[in-house]
């Protein structure tokens, strides 16, 4: 037996996309501007 945290629901692959991929959000931004305008 395992403890149901042990268990993956996703495949690897699929997994990796949703935490490394889709998180991949940091941009440049101006640093004189605010971030209200």
């Amino acid at each position: 037996q395992a403890p149901l945290h042990s268990l993956s629901i996703l495949p690897e692959q699929e997994r990796t996309q949703l935490i490394v991929d889709f998180n991949a959000t940091s941009l440049d931004y101006p640093v004189e501007q605010t971030i209200h305008g």
